[in-house]
Order: C-alpha cells, then structure tokens, then sequence
C-alpha cells in the first residue's frame, strides 16, 4: 500500500475551455493533465480517479448529455491499455461507463 490511500481529482481546466468554445486550449488542458500523471502516480496513491462533473464540448460551449472521461486506477479494477492524447500511451483501468438513470 502506498502513503495515500486516496486522490480524487476533479479537472476543471478542460470544463472552462469547453464553455469557452476554445478546442485547442482544452487539448493543451488535456496534455498538461497527461504529463502530470506519472508524477501523480509517483506518490503512490493506493486509488486514483480523475474526472470532471459533467462534459463540455468545445462545439456546443456549454455543458452536455455526453460520458464524462473518468481514469480509474485501483488494485482490483482490471487493466486496459489504449491511446492517451496524440497517441502517448498510458495503461487506464476502469469500470466502464456510469449512466445516469432519470426518474
């Protein structure tokens, strides 16, 4: 186990941009987000989630019913490995997509 048990990082830079309608700033958001991690991850949490609270297309300027990116890594979350930001690998474990149910 490591020295902290817990990161929860809510990533607001990529929701401002959004509504901003600036597409090339949120990617660069994204990318400053990305070479962070490995320093992140250095700190050896034992659960790291990184998220928003809702997506903000850069198209629309506002928020949206789109899947809102969530990394998930956590000992007991299987691994997959995919495509980070222009192609710099980076291994995300997770659970899937989480719907949201309207009553």
């Amino acid at each position: 186990m490591g020295q902290y048990d817990f990161f929860f990082l809510h990533y607001k830079y990529t929701d401002s941009t959004g509504e901003d309608g600036n597409f090339p700033a949120k990617v660069e958001m994204i990318e400053r987000l990305d070479s962070e991690l490995p320093r992140i991850r250095a700190l050896d949490p034992d659960v790291l989630i990184v998220t928003g609270d809702h997506s903000t297309p850069s198209k629309l300027r506002g928020h949206s019913w789109h899947p809102v990116p969530t990394l998930l890594l956590a000992p007991d979350v299987p691994a997959r490995s995919c495509d980070g930001v222009r192609g710099v690998p980076m291994s995300l474990r997770r659970l899937g997509q989480f719907i949201k149910r309207c009553t």
